[in-house]
């Protein structure tokens, strides 16, 4: 492979990581509001917030690489998460253990 391949491979992953950690975010802001016990809502929302900077961390590294998200990306996975968050609220723990 070559280096101009591997970098656009790499762009790649790292695109859908970013997008992937938007997805985490929104399951983790419905998850939270599901819960009833407190303990469980603030863990929740501490692993809600990593995943925000995760995103910031992957979003810097591809701004370094000169790439952006990609936009379709990008609302796939919003529409994931949220569903996802808005599935917790219904389905109790079933739905995030399998989201």
């Amino acid at each position: 492979m070559s280096p101009s391949e591997a970098r656009t491979k790499l762009i790649h992953l790292l695109q859908n990581a970013y997008s992937g950690e938007l997805a985490a975010y929104y399951a983790y802001e419905g998850h939270q509001q599901s819960v009833s016990n407190e303990t469980e809502r603030q863990e929740l929302i501490k692993i809600r917030d990593e995943e925000w900077v995760h995103r910031e961390c992957v979003g810097r590294i591809l701004k370094a690489l000169g790439a952006a998200a990609r936009p379709r990306r990008e609302f796939i996975m919003t529409c994931v998460g949220r569903t996802i968050g808005f599935l917790c609220k219904i389905g109790g723990w079933l739905i995030p253990m399998y989201g």
